[in-house]
Order: structure tokens, then sequence, then C-alpha cells
């Protein structure tokens, strides 16, 4: 994130409040952050994937801005094999599928 980022500590808050106890916890967390374009929600998802990165196993960065994009960010986590084992060719489904059974800690943005 930019080394200028400043403003948006409230709603970094709420993020390190609702993720607070990652701990051993199998139990899956939700956080929606959306908005009109060019309010900071990107800036505010790398500060908090700064923040959070030596906690987590993996970072999922899905491009959102259209279903096209979100399809091609899903094939290209079944395209990684430490994620998805040694299959090849998994739909978007079974990529979601593999990442919901991993053991280890993730975050999706």
């Amino acid at each position: 994130s930019s080394s200028l980022f400043t403003g948006q500590e409230e709603y970094l808050d709420k993020l390190r409040h609702h993720f607070n106890d990652l701990g051993n916890s199998m139990q899956r967390k939700l956080y929606l952050l959306h908005g009109p374009g060019g309010i900071g929600k990107t800036q505010i998802c790398l500060k908090f994937k700064e923040e959070i990165e030596d906690e987590v196993s993996y970072i999922f960065w899905i491009d959102a801005s259209s279903e096209a994009t979100i399809i091609s960010s899903f094939m290209a986590i079944a395209r990684h094999t430490d994620i998805c084992g040694k299959q090849s060719g998994l739909s978007v489904g079974q990529s979601l599928q593999a990442i919901q059974t991993m053991k280890e800690k993730w975050l999706m943005i």
C-alpha cells in the first residue's frame, strides 16, 4: 500500500476487530468492504493485507471488477498446484472447494 495511506483507520480498526481472533479456529470469517470506485477500498485491503500476511499461509486476491475477472482470478488459483494438489484444469467451483478444505489459514480479498 502507499506510504501516504491515511484517513482510513476507522475501516482498518473494523477489519482488525472482525478478524482479531484468527487463533486455531477453522470457522470462516467474512467481511464485505464495498462502495463506489475511488474511495480507497483497494488501499484499505492492501494495508490490512500487510498487517496480516505473517498470520496466514495464503492470500488470494480476486479482481471483482467484472464477472470475467472474477472467473479469471479463480482459474488462476486453480492453476496453483500447492493449493489444489497435483490436479490441473480445475473448474472455479473445484478451486473454491479446494480452498475451503485447506487446513492452513488464508485470506481472500
